[in-house]
């Protein structure tokens, strides 16, 4: 038993034992589950957190385990569609008081109406993501927890025919981030009397703290920040697209338009950011004073109040508020290309730019919404709405 509690109070000591006021994954849910035989034992903690989506995350305990503590992540427990990126909550917002969701690949019909919200003790004014995560909790509280199966697939060390003896949502949890320690909690120390004694009949819960609210900070339960838009994209065909864009040598032509709700800049950066090499854009005369003259290349003044830029580089700090910026222009009517991977080439006599071989262009639409991806090679890969960036080009990148 001493030798249990000391290991538990080890890892708490580590932060590799469950801390239930994480601010980076605020609580929703926990569980701990006890299975056991004559020869062995594991007891799992599965602790559903919500930061951008729907997460259980498994803790597992035990003599045979490898590697005690945090063992995996799941992190497609709750979607809005059978798409696996789609798990962003708050759009449920906009689908009805009744939307679908699918809990575990299973669909299920949610209620979203205020008397639910207000039934949890929260406003429906503004919810969070972590609201909609613990209403979908309390209308289906057994759906989030994994199956056996999948719970004992993150240790596969372990025998997965031990029987299920005890399991609880229920229990004293000490506040690691505080100092406290397993050891000081009655239910870990006749937990770990029960494994010992195998008589799962020692287990005293003591006073439970584990309800969600008794966890998370009040700021946590509303909506402050802007989303980032999801992305729909669609691979098309315009013959007309190099006169409008200027742009030439790509192999594919993708339309991408964003959810109504989210920054449409951030989504662009968050898939591609970080492999922006230059751009070429019309901007206002005074745009120039912003970058050193190793940024630009190149510089003509079209106009009195217009110029454009072919900018050399545009260092990491710079990137998202350049993608803010030119989505701006854009809107304006400037045209603003963006290249990915490599960089463009621009014949200023034609004011063409050229993709070199396995790179991307990225352009915000100069008459709308959205936006275009120009492709030439194989750099990035798009199924469905789904954009991700090839294993190749990655493992071309760690090559070099």
């Amino acid at each position: 038993m001493e030798n249990i509690l000391n290991k538990w109070d080890k890892y708490a000591l580590e932060y590799d034992f469950p801390v239930l006021d994480n601010f980076n994954a605020p609580l929703v849910a926990c569980k701990v589950s006890l299975y056991q035989d004559e020869t062995t034992w594991v007891v799992f903690f599965e602790v559903i957190s919500y930061a951008s989506c729907v997460e259980n995350i498994v803790y597992a305990y035990g003599p045979d385990i490898e590697s005690e503590g945090l063992q995996f992540s799941y992190g497609d427990i709750v979607l809005l569609s059978n798409d696996e990126n789609d798990d962003w909550l708050l759009d449920l917002l906009s689908m009805g008081s009744h939307p679908d969701v699918y809990i575990q690949n299973s669909k299920t019909k949610l209620d979203l109406s205020e008397s639910k919200f207000l039934e949890m003790d929260v406003s429906p004014d503004n919810p969070s993501g972590l609201v909609i995560a613990r209403l979908i909790y309390e209308q289906y509280p057994e759906a989030l927890w994994l199956s056996k199966n999948r719970l004992f697939s993150t240790v596969p060390e372990l025998n997965a025919e031990l029987p299920l003896v005890y399991s609880s949502t229920e229990w004293r949890h000490p506040n690691i981030i505080e100092g406290d320690l397993p050891s000081n909690s009655i239910f870990f120390q006749t937990l770990a009397k029960a494994i010992t004694e195998h008589d799962v009949n020692k287990i005293e819960q003591g006073e439970s703290n584990t309800l969600w609210l008794n966890w998370v900070d009040e700021e946590a339960l509303v909506y402050l920040g802007e989303p980032v838009a999801k992305l729909h994209i669609e691979k098309i065909e315009d013959n007309q697209f190099m006169d409008r864009y200027h742009i030439s040598n790509y192999d594919e032509l993708f339309k991408i338009d964003f959810s109504e709700i989210g920054s449409r800049h951030l989504a662009i950066f968050d898939k591609v950011g970080m492999f922006i090499e230059n751009a070429i854009v019309i901007e206002d005369i005074g745009f120039i004073d912003g970058y050193s003259d190793e940024d630009i290349k190149y510089y003509k003044n079209l106009d009195e109040e217009r110029c454009i830029y072919v900018l050399d580089r545009i260092d990491m700090k710079q990137r998202e508020e350049f993608l803010a910026g030119s989505e701006l222009d854009g809107d304006d009517g400037y045209l603003n290309r963006i290249f990915l991977f490599k960089k463009g080439e621009y014949d200023s006599v034609s004011d063409i730019a050229k993709l070199s071989v396995d790179s991307a262009c990225f352009m915000w639409n100069i008459d709308g919404d959205g936006g275009f991806l120009a492709v030439n090679g194989d750099v990035i890969n798009v199924q469905g709405n789904h954009m991700e960036i090839s294993a190749k080009y990655l493992l071309q990148q760690e090559e070099a």
